[in-house]
């Protein structure tokens, strides 16, 4: 019998063992994209950045997917990429052939770069895509004018008229075309918004003068980063009419970059380093390196995508490199626990038949 109540106990033990690694949370594998700077992320995994073409310092905007880095070229002189959609279409903005001086915002779509502006600016900028193919940006047509919002599509330039005037940033879309960034508010300060469907909408701060909104999902949750009332800069989420401070218990600054359509959010905290935010909990994603200790150094998470793989920069062995962190599935907590259940029954079975 005091076998029988021993073999009882470990049963009973690895059940609650099972159900405890079963809500563990995900930890990541590292996948090193090698040495470019990255700026965006798919939902198919593919990454925009930029790229150092030669030692003088030329710098071309580059497409990862599968394992390869692609070139996308320039108009003229460097380029830069800004996003990234799910046709795996680049929007970003080059010199112009000459001095550099005269910048046009691109598209890189079917294996070439084209020049999105017709209005012949002096300056302008593709900053985002959504999955539709509109794209957000600006465009100046004098030296020293303003920058005006512009709505790219369909091979024209339209500028958005409720953001016209007053916007200072225009950051990312989203499917329904909602637009964020920051702008000039009633108060003069700058604040972070969201623009659809001919409505601005004031996201307010977290207490102090300033908020910027970085990106925005297709629920319609924006992130980014604010002063609260002591200066201080943290990041935020905004959801359901609030704006949440999701610094943690940290009194650093923080930054918000990225959120998928589950909420999650990544970012950068000079406390946590970068971090991923979810269901409430705000993680350090060097604790969850799937890795030896040391092998890896995040120092940035850059966007996060549907799936949950995350965009980082970092360090490889001292050197600096791109990264792309994939969830480890866990095993289902129901799989585990009917193991444990298994043993229990066959324990059970046991003691029938003694």
């Amino acid at each position: 019998m005091v076998f029988r109540a021993s073999s009882a106990f470990v049963y009973v033990s690895i059940l609650v063992l099972l159900a405890c690694a079963a809500a563990k949370g995900s930890e990541y594998q590292v996948t090193n994209l090698g040495n470019f700077e990255p700026v965006a992320l798919n939902d198919y995994g593919q990454v925009a950045g930029n790229i150092l073409i030669d030692s003088s310092g030329t710098t071309h905007a580059c497409l990862w997917s599968n394992g390869v880095v692609t070139d996308l070229g320039t108009l003229g002189t460097d380029s830069f990429a800004q996003d990234i959609n799910n046709s795996g279409e680049v929007v970003g903005d080059s010199g112009l052939p000459g001095d550099g001086t005269i910048t046009h915002a691109f598209i890189y779509a079917g294996g070439k770069m084209s020049d999105l502006d017709t209005w012949g600016s002096i300056s302008s900028s593709a900053s985002g895509i959504n999955n539709l193919g509109q794209i957000v940006g600006f465009s100046s047509l004098l030296p020293g004018a303003p920058n005006r919002p512009i709505l790219f599509e369909n091979g024209t330039m339209t500028v958005i008229s409720g953001l016209d005037g007053i916007s200072r940033v225009i950051a990312k879309i989203n499917d329904q075309g909602q637009i964020v960034g920051n702008y000039a508010s009633p108060s003069g300060n700058s604040h972070a918004f969201i623009y659809g469907n001919g409505t601005l909408t004031d996201l307010g701060t977290l207490g102090g003068s300033f908020s910027l909104a970085e990106a925005v999902n297709n629920r319609g949750q924006a992130v980014g980063y604010s002063l609260d009332q002591n200066g201080n800069t943290h990041a935020f989420i905004y959801s359901g009419g609030t704006m949440t401070d999701i610094n943690g218990q940290n009194n650093g600054t923080s930054n918000a970059y990225g959120i998928n359509d589950a909420g999650q959010v990544v970012g950068n905290n000079d406390t946590v380093g970068p971090f991923l935010y979810a269901n409430g909990t705000l993680s350090s994603l060097n604790s969850l390196l799937d890795n030896p200790p040391g092998f890896v150094q995040l120092n940035s998470a850059i966007d996060i995508n549907s799936s949950g793989q995350i965009l980082a920069g970092g360090t490889l062995n001292g050197l600096g490199q791109s990264f792309l962190l994939t969830p480890v599935p866990e095993p289902s907590s129901l799989v585990l626990l009917g193991i444990g259940a298994c043993g229990v029954s066959w324990l059970l079975r046991r003691r029938r038949i003694a």
